[in-house]
């Protein structure tokens, strides 16, 4: 029986760090899983080189979860409009991926311009590529959906990521 050991985001990437690589070590079938990283608190690009980095730490085992929240957090926590969350999730996830496969990233959506070109740009961003080397470039991503969500978002999270949709 394949195990999967979560470990929920809270006080620290510390503790995040400490705790996939010291459970993954002892027992090397069992899979390591960021339990759910909130989209809205982290760049697509912080998340990427956090995913490569546990995928290495683990051996090769993580698992990526992600979750958009909801308004009051989104608002009231990480300050930015609550907006589309569905959009804003396929462009994250297409970004989280391009990185992993060590790309050079360029995005120009509706929610994330890549390299930034906006307003207050100083026109010195440059494509980049993630430096690290990840074991898998297709780290799968599990994607949390409420159970009574509308159709649309289960539909997205079977279309756009790897994994079973995680109900809540």
């Amino acid at each position: 029986m394949r195990m999967t050991r979560w470990v929920a985001l809270g006080a620290s990437m510390l503790v995040l760090l400490s705790a996939c690589s010291t459970g993954g070590g002892s027992k090397p079938t069992i899979k390591v899983g960021s339990a759910i990283m909130q989209i809205p608190g982290r760049t697509p690009a912080n998340t990427a080189m956090t995913a490569a980095t546990l995928d290495l730490m683990s051996g090769g085992r993580f698992i990526l979860g992600l979750g958009t929240s909801g308004p009051q957090v989104v608002e009231g926590w990480h300050g930015q409009p609550w907006g589309k969350p569905l959009g804003k999730t396929r462009e994250y996830v297409e970004v989280v991926r391009t990185a992993l496969r060590r790309d050079v990233v360029e995005h120009e959506g509706e929610h994330y311009r890549i390299p930034w070109d906006g307003p207050g740009a100083t026109g010195l961003g440059k494509p980049l590529k993630l430096m690290l080397r990840p074991l898998r470039a297709d780290i799968p991503i599990y994607l949390a959906t409420k159970i009574g969500s509308q159709p649309s978002a289960i539909s997205a999270a079977s279309e756009t990521f790897f994994g079973p949709s995680a109900a809540m």
